[in-house]
Formats: C-alpha cells, structure tokens, sequence
C-alpha cells in the first residue's frame, strides 16, 4: 500500500489516483489545521524553540506530501504512456518557491517580492496542478501493457508455450 505513494514506478489507475490525491490532501489538511489548533492552545506556554522545532517539523512533512504527489502523478503519467519526470518538476520546482516564500513569511523574514507578486506565482502554480489533476483525472490509460508495465488491475498472464 505505501508502495503506491512512495515509488514513482509502475502504473496507477484513475479512480486509485483520486483516491491517493484525496488522502493526501485530507492528510495535508491535518498538517495545517492540527498545529494552528495546538499552537492557539498551548502556543503561549511553549518556549519559542519548540515553536520552531514544530515548524520544521511542518515543513519536512510537507516536503514528504509533495514527494507523495509527485510519484501518485508520476505513475498516473505512466498510465497514460508518458514519461513522470514532468511530475516532479511541477512540484519541486514549482513548490520550492511556494514553499520558501511561506517559510520566509512565518520567519517574518524579506522575501523581496511583493504580496502582489508572489500571489500571481502561487495562483500560475495552483492553476497547472489543477489542469494537471483534472487532465489525468479524465484521460484514460493504455489499455495493453507499456515500458511501464502491465495495466492496473490486470496481470499478464504467462504464454502457455513456455509452460509445455
């Protein structure tokens, strides 16, 4: 099971790449809102270090989340045929800025962009993973077997010949 989410090899269907995205999410739900709920409760007891440590902590889990979508799309992209490595740049690439720039603002550091600015990245990002999931969602795999492997849910079964 966490082969699926941790490997970018192989193939993945449609309806078990919707049903990954969503847990991701969910659990990416609970990152954010889980810490914000803890922090207004305790945040004024806790020393600024645990404060700290309990962000990194954040941004490393956030860092796995996008390794998780980036090998649920990269064997999605299989599926369909395509090589996944577009995969990973969407996310790593693309989110190293989104990620950077909200590490800066919790920081209350600079980040030399403006509001303005770093709202148009963050809604150019969003827009492609959205086209990205939605054309994935609905574009269907290869039905035979590819350089990838076999389709999802069907197992090549062996020649008969090779057996006699």
């Amino acid at each position: 099971m966490l082969n699926v989410f941790f490997s970018p090899r192989g193939r993945i269907a449609r309806r078990a790449f919707l049903w990954g995205i969503m847990a991701i999410y969910i659990f990416k739900a609970a990152l954010i809102i889980g810490p914000k709920a803890f922090l207004r409760t305790f945040g004024a007891a806790l020393p600024e270090r645990a404060i700290d440590s309990l962000f990194l902590g954040i941004m490393g889990l956030n860092i796995v989340t996008l390794w998780c979508l980036s090998c649920i799309t990269s064997k999605r992209l299989h599926d369909t045929g395509a090589v996944g490595w577009p995969a990973f740049g969407l996310f790593f690439f693309a989110s190293a800025f989104v990620l950077a720039a909200t590490a800066l603002k919790a920081l209350q550091l600079s980040t030399g962009l403006s509001g303005e600015t770093r709202l148009v990245v963050q809604t150019i990002y969003y827009g492609l993973w959205g086209l990205t999931f939605l054309a994935l969602l609905f574009w269907p795999g290869q039905k035979q077997p590819n350089r990838y492997g076999s389709p999802p849910g069907r197992k090549l079964t062996p020649d008969v010949d090779v057996f006699e």
